[in-house]
């Protein structure tokens, strides 16, 4: 799999921080919704979801997963 890590979402805590790769915090999983902060003008973006179960990271959003 080049270029593609998943995650496997733990649910053992209500609330966790989603990392990239590189270790910076790029947004929070809180029960069944992501919450990502706008690195610019501080907002919050809400993304609801029913059982968010793993995270891709890809290095171009046009990959095949």
């Amino acid at each position: 799999m080049p270029n593609l890590v998943k995650k496997e979402l733990s649910r053992s805590y209500p609330e966790s921080y989603i990392r990239c790769l590189c270790g910076k915090i790029v947004s929070q999983l809180s029960n069944d919704s992501i919450i990502i902060k706008c690195r610019h003008c501080k907002q919050f973006v809400v993304i609801k979801a029913q059982k968010i179960e793993r995270i891709d990271y890809r290095q171009t959003i046009n990959e095949e997963g």
